[in-house]
């Protein structure tokens, strides 16, 4: 399907040869977000052809997003990605790039997911609000002591 013909091939067409076979189909959750981070790519970088993009292209697309303000996760994303592509066309397709190009790309840090425990008024509020269902009270007590350790008082409160 794919050769040495096809070095010339342009990101667009990688991207929907790529798309087709491997990734996201349209009635999938995140879809409709993938199909617009692929347009937004294919706007980008989609003149350029395979063999044409190098590390600094990547890299200033990286810049840019991360300029627009889009999180870093995000950016990730976008990036391993295009690592993705040009893995297949390297490996699978046999076009003839010289390396990865997004291999040799720093990806942006990524914020630390969220770390937070309730307070003590919270979590006396939600099992003021738990009263009537015992059971569910019970396992979000159990869940709350092991988690923040807090006292076994809270059970008999």
């Amino acid at each position: 399907m794919h050769g040495d013909q096809d070095s010339y091939m342009s990101l667009v067409k990688a991207t929907a040869d790529f798309q087709s076979k491997s990734r996201c189909p349209p009635y999938k959750k995140g879809s409709r977000q993938e199909a617009y981070r692929l347009n937004y790519l294919k706007n980008r970088l989609g003149s350029l052809t395979l063999s044409s993009i190098q590390s600094k292209h990547i890299a200033s697309y990286r810049d840019l997003r991360l300029k627009e303000g889009k999180s870093g996760a995000t950016v990730v994303y976008e990036l391993n990605y295009l690592y993705q592509l040009f893995d297949v066309a390297l490996k699978d397709w046999g076009i003839p790039l010289v390396s990865n190009p997004a291999q040799l790309v720093r990806r942006p840090s990524v914020a630390r997911g969220r770390n937070r425990r309730l307070s003590e008024g919270e979590v006396d509020s939600l099992l003021e609000s738990l009263k009537a269902t015992d059971e569910v009270r019970t396992i979000v007590c159990s869940a709350t002591i092991s988690l923040s350790g807090l006292t076994t008082t809270i059970l008999t409160g």
